[in-house]
């Protein structure tokens, strides 16, 4: 069970968790293993562990051996990471993409983090597919071409969809550190850090059932613990918008960063950036057609159709749920059947926002609802919101006709009088075979937003000084991200800068 936290101001007037400490010096209870280089500690969170799986190559690969204590049973990884093709892609693109996700993150992006996932993530995630593969964990790979400022950024990614539960490379990657001399201690969470007169951080002490464990550090210990999406306390301080999505996970509680905060480390300001993610990749259409609510009547436009920002628009309906069923955050759209005949012209003409594609993964139109009136697609999609546990999909026939009539007469007028979207995107739903298409917003899958870090991933404190000793990567970090969504336009962005940070800090840690 998560011990209750309690919140305090700190002195640079943010608010501070802390929790209470355990005694462990002196104290005849606490059971005290010293191991004199660690390097990273805790993995509270899924990108915290690749963070730390990553950053643990170094110290095994130059000689110091390197421990990490791990909150789970096992090492987890989702999906894939993302990296810049630095052998295609020019010093003026690279700069474009470093500007691009400050532009997406409001402008809120530290560039020179940003640059050090840009310079560093091709070696980093080379070295994390070359790993896996030595295991047996081959990667299948995805390229893509994100254009912006007039300059093409060729972004390459190792997928691993194709893995059960997508969690096999970083198995293989774990036990291969093991053979080289690392060592993993699972179900063993950080709860504090020790630190010494001057406030340099010297170790770490982890809990494993009732009893605590000191682990001392010679260079440095690196936090790559995760988010705090299933502690309510901070979520609901940090970044509120979140209340009643579902959460992916219930055991990334923030505890890493309460323990640098304790140690004297700043949060990244708020409101943090959410990710929220919606229904899988063979029901992702994002383009812009007709989207209706779970009782069939249009409440938007559709030009904002990227997943990532839909939750936006449903808030208000998990609001007058009382945040009790997150399956009022969903919706469907309404897509012709002829759909595929605007998706070339629309992507090209407004690349950031319109896509078919999860990763390499297309849309699938089998997967989707379909029927040939309105009468059976409103009866078909209510047998969908049985069927799936959406407790509000109430499609009265009727209403649904009216919509879909109305919509029609304003593609057919050019001029969408009730929300506003461009005439291009006002494309009339007639004829069969109709389409229902299950959106929204599915789940909560990560925060982006933890303590603050220089360049060289070091935690500050609220002078903005480093902290000797104290280091934070992944999603214990912040300032990557700053807007109010996770931007989807770089897919893998948040899992590529996790290992690539955790492999930039084992690097730098282990050379001091």
């Amino acid at each position: 069970m998560r011990p209750a936290c309690r919140a305090q101001r700190g002195d640079a007037g943010q608010r501070r968790y802390r929790r209470e400490r355990p005694v462990v010096s002196g104290s005849p209870r606490a059971h005290h293993r010293i191991r004199r280089d660690p390097r990273l500690r805790g993995g509270s969170g899924r990108r915290g562990r690749i963070g730390r799986v990553g950053g643990a190559q170094r110290p095994c690969r130059r000689g110091p051996r390197g421990l990490r204590a791990e909150r789970r049973c096992r090492p987890v990884h989702r999906q894939h990471g993302r990296l810049i093709d630095l052998d295609k892609t020019s010093e003026a693109a690279i700069q474009a993409c470093i500007s691009f996700i400050n532009w997406k993150s409001d402008y809120r992006s530290d560039r020179d983090l940003v640059e050090i996932w840009a310079r560093n993530s091709q070696e980093a995630i080379a070295w994390w597919a070359e790993t896996a593969a030595k295991g047996g964990v081959e990667a299948k790979y995805h390229d893509a071409v994100l254009p912006y400022n007039g300059y093409d950024i060729y972004l390459h990614a190792n997928t691993y969809f194709h893995t059960e539960g997508h969690n096999a490379s970083v198995v293989a990657i774990a036990e291969q550190l093991e053979a080289d001399g690392a060592e993993f201690f699972y179900l063993m969470p950080c709860v504090q850090l020790q630190t010494a007169e001057d406030g340099s951080v010297t170790g770490v002490i982890c809990k494993s059932g009732d009893e605590y464990h000191l682990f001392t550090a010679s260079k440095g210990v690196i936090l790559a613990t995760g988010d705090y999406s299933s502690n309510a306390e901070m979520l609901d301080y940090y970044a509120p918008d979140c209340k009643g999505f579902r959460l992916a996970t219930d055991f990334r509680d923030g505890t890493g960063m309460v323990a640098g905060m304790n140690a004297g480390a700043i949060m990244t300001p708020h409101t943090h950036t959410k990710m929220i993610h919606g229904e899988p990749a063979p029901t992702r259409l994002e383009m812009p057609f007709l989207f209706i609510t779970q009782q069939g009547e249009r409440f938007m436009d559709e030009t904002c159709c990227r997943q990532g920002y839909l939750n936006n628009f449903v808030r208000k309906n998990l609001a007058e749920g009382g945040f009790s069923d997150p399956s009022l955050a969903k919706f469907f759209m309404l897509a012709p059947a002829n759909w595929q005949d605007f998706y070339e012209d629309w992507k090209a003409e407004s690349p950031y926002d319109i896509s078919i594609f999860n990763g390499p993964t297309p849309v699938n139109p089998e997967r989707w609802i379909q029927a040939d009136t309105l009468e059976e697609l409103a009866e078909a999609i209510n047998a969908y919101g049985q069927e799936s546990k959406w407790a509000g999909v109430s499609v009265d026939a009727a209403t649904l006709k009216a919509t879909v009539e109305r919509y029609n007469e304003l593609c057919a007028k050019g001029a969408d009088d009730d929300f506003g979207k461009a005439a291009k995107y006002l494309v009339p739903i007639e004829g069969g075979p109709y389409y229902a298409i299950p959106r929204g917003a599915n789940m909560l899958p990560a925060i982006l937003g933890g303590l603050v870090v220089d360049k060289n991933h070091q935690c500050l404190n609220a002078e903005f000084q480093p902290i000797k000793g104290l280091y934070a990567v992944g999603n214990a970090s912040g300032q990557f991200f700053g807007g109010v969504d996770y931007p989807m336009d770089i897919e893998g962005l948040s899992i590529g800068r996790a290992i690539t940070g955790g492999y930039y800090a084992g690097k730098l840690v282990a050379s001091l």
